[in-house]
């Protein structure tokens, strides 16, 4: 299954990635307890090169989880950049829109797992099991 990505969203999603990345290492979070988190981050930042396939359910788990690390640092700089200065700044606008993409990205990914479950299940007629989840594929 293909996850469409347009232009705006790839950008915001890059400026997450990054920001993700440079707090772990400024602020000094060691690997071991973001280890999960920081690895789908950088796994997602080698696939930003335009739309995502998405062959398993578990490869959109990945994705997932680097969707919601960025939402979530993506926030918190929104949210910093408002406060400090006004929520008209530059700054704090271009902020609200780089988190408003990845959470309209978010929003698309957890669509896309639900139809992604219920073609499993309508599929296999069973629940998903982790199983499935591996091997289920999806062609574009």
């Amino acid at each position: 299954m293909i996850l469409h990505l347009n232009f705006e969203e790839l950008t915001s999603l890059r400026v997450g990635v990054e920001s993700v990345l440079d707090y772990a290492d400024t602020v000094g979070i060691p690997e071991s307890v973001l280890k999960k988190e920081l690895l789908s981050v950088e796994a997602l930042n080698t696939r930003l090169s335009g739309d995502l396939s998405l062959e398993t359910l578990e490869d959109l788990a990945l994705v997932k989880a680097a969707v919601t690390t960025i939402v979530a640092r993506l926030r918190v700089i929104m949210e910093t950049r408002v406060l400090s200065a006004h929520p008209a700044d530059t700054e704090a606008v271009a902020a609200y829109f780089d988190y408003a993409h990845c959470l309209s990205v978010a929003h698309r990914i957890k669509m896309k797992e639900a139809e992604m479950e219920g073609m499993i299940e309508l599929v296999t007629a069973s629940p998903v099991t982790p199983e499935t989840a591996q091997t289920f594929d999806f062609p574009d």
